[in-house]
C-alpha cells in the first residue's frame, strides 16, 4: 500500500508542476491545452498544402522583387549623390 501512495503523490506533485509549466506558458490547465490543440488541428485542417506552397512562391517572388526594387533605389541615390556631389 505504501509504494500505491508514493506513486499517487509522485503524480500529484507532476500534475502540480505540470500546472505551473502551462500556467507559465500563458495555458490555464491541461484541459485548455487540449482545446488549444484541438484548435489548431482546425486551423490547420481548412488549409491545403497545395494553398500554403501557393502563396510562400508568392510571398517568396514579392520579396525578391521588393530586393530588386531596394537595389534599384540604392542605385538612384548613388547616382543621385554623385550628380549633387
Amino acid at each position: 500500500m505504501d509504494a500505491i501512495e508514493r506513486e499517487a503523490e509522485e503524480l500529484l506533485r507532476y500534475r502540480a508542476e505540470l500546472g505551473r509549466r502551462l500556467a507559465r506558458a500563458g495555458v490555464a490547465d491541461v484541459g485548455a491545452l487540449l482545446d488549444l490543440y484541438q484548435q489548431l488541428r482546425g486551423a490547420l485542417g481548412a488549409l491545403s498544402a497545395q494553398e500554403i506552397e501557393w502563396a510562400r512562391t508568392k510571398a517568396e517572388r514579392l520579396i525578391e522583387e521588393l530586393e530588386r526594387l531596394g537595389a534599384q533605389l540604392g542605385d538612384v541615390r548613388r547616382l543621385k549623390d554623385r550628380l549633387a556631389g
